[in-house]
């Protein structure tokens, strides 16, 4: 309980790991790169996006990395932390 945006926010994302299912980290790159074109689509729900965006923080790829980089210079409203704990995260993946 914190009326931080910020401590909400990494709250909101640490609880975000229950959608990663077994083998997320083994998707191939082309799906990796396909999910990364959908969180730039405008129709694509916000829950949607912050689903992708926990799978892309955990894929150690290159293709994950670049995707998350992109993302972060436009997110959309209201996954401003969300997508920078998930280009912080995918960078220590990608160490």
């Amino acid at each position: 309980d914190s009326n931080n945006k910020l401590v909400q926010s990494a709250g909101q994302y640490f609880g975000g790991h229950s959608v990663l299912f077994e083998g997320h980290n083994k998707l191939a790159k082309d799906i990796v790169v396909e999910m990364g074109e959908l969180i730039l689509v405008p129709k694509v729900t916000l829950q949607a996006k912050e689903t992708i965006l926990m799978i892309l923080a955990h894929h150690p790829s290159k293709e994950a990395l670049r995707a998350l980089t992109k993302y972060n210079k436009n997110p959309d409203k209201g996954l401003e932390y969300t997508a920078r704990f998930a280009l912080e995260e995918c960078g220590w993946w990608n160490e």
